[in-house]
């Protein structure tokens, strides 16, 4: 029985490696959606050189970051597909996934990945990510605006408790919403240097705790519907 959704994520997601291009790894995560719109997305991405050379430049700079932008961005095509999302507008969603953390790449890695506690000054750093990579790709000719403004606001949260606008729920691009959730699941997934590696169930209860308050609420819901089919098939 090939995988779908979250069981996909959860067993291939940390198996990405370097070796492999990135169209190896962004076709494994994505080949057993049956969708038409979702195979033209793949293809259409595939002959994306402007992200081929952002995903090999986040490759290069921390093979962590690049993983985990590439599981967030299968995860967000599985969220968006309730949604009947023409191929134009996924396309951006998934570039958007993609490059979410492309800002990443100017921050050094010892603080990426430093397994003690952040300074303030180093918090302060990573936390312009959002900001540093809205720049990379704002004046970028061959990127949607659109593509920008998610990247800028996956931080965002409906409280304005997010960062960097402390943009209230109606000001968030829903296409950021989305991300936000796929990312928070995705990280807490993995071990890295800096913390552990939660179980799904924990994953999931965590973001159920965020719902309607920091995390869109209809997003949540169908990422619980996914993670709920793939428990009831036996695949988690």
């Amino acid at each position: 029985m090939p995988l779908c959704g979250i069981a996909r994520w959860h067993l291939l997601g940390g198996q990405l490696m370097r070796e492999q291009s990135f169209e190896k790894d962004f076709y494994e995560l994505l080949k057993n959606f049956n969708s038409q719109n979702i195979r033209s997305i793949r293809e259409k991405i595939f002959l994306n050189n402007k992200i081929f050379k952002y995903m090999q430049m986040m490759k290069e700079h921390d093979i962590d970051t690049y993983k985990h932008s590439v599981n967030v961005a299968a995860i967000s095509v599985e969220i968006a597909k309730v949604y009947n999302y023409s191929i134009e507008s996924l396309l951006i969603l998934v570039k958007a996934a993609l490059l979410h953390d492309i800002g990443k790449i100017h921050i050094d890695k010892s603080i990426l990945n430093k397994p003690s506690k952040l300074s303030q000054i180093e918090r302060t750093l990573i936390e312009e990510h959002s900001l540093i990579g809205y720049r990379i790709l704002v004046d970028d000719i061959d990127i949607e605006k659109e593509v920008a403004i998610a990247v800028l606001q996956h931080h965002e949260r409906n409280d304005r408790s997010g960062y960097p606008n402390n943009l209230c729920e109606n000001e968030i691009s829903f296409f950021a919403k989305i991300i936000a959730v796929a990312d928070i699941f995705d990280a807490m997934l993995y071990k890295r240097p800096y913390k552990r590696a939660w179980p799904l169930l924990d994953v999931m209860q965590y973001i159920n705790s965020l719902s309607g308050t920091l995390l869109d609420s209809d997003v949540v819901t169908i990422l619980n519907t996914i993670y709920n089919v793939n428990l009831c098939k036996g695949l988690l």
